[in-house]
């Protein structure tokens, strides 16, 4: 086989790793209604990017169109626990949490944040 062949096959391979990499990326929760239990209900804000996905990211800061924020503590995505900050430090900041769930349009996944809400 040639060389040139052989890097034609190899940038095949890498687009079609890159495309299935980018359809699960590029789930949508622009405008997904969250849950905060005692705390209300919000609507999830966030903007397309040029990455193919939305910022910002919901693993680290949940905006909400009628002004607020959730600072994310812990991130669980379908009951699974994706991330947590360090348990001493979340002592140490004393501060109240709270626990707001929603559903991103595509594919549907079910998150649950729980964070430090700070809310207009």
């Amino acid at each position: 086989m040639s060389m040139q062949k052989a890097a034609v096959g190899l940038a095949a391979s890498a687009l079609v790793m890159l495309g299935s990499f980018a359809q699960s990326a590029g789930a949508t929760h622009a405008g997904a209604i969250a849950d905060c239990g005692s705390a209300g209900t919000f609507t999830v804000k966030a903007q397309d990017n040029g990455a193919g996905t939305q910022s910002p990211d919901p693993g680290y800061v949940v905006l909400f169109e009628e002004g607020g924020a959730l600072s994310v503590q812990q991130l669980y995505v379908e009951g699974q626990l994706v991330w947590s900050a360090a348990d001493t430090g979340r002592a140490k900041n004393n501060v109240t949490e709270a626990t707001c769930s929603f559903r991103n349009a595509d594919p549907g996944e079910l998150f649950t944040v729980v964070g430090v809400l700070t809310a207009k």
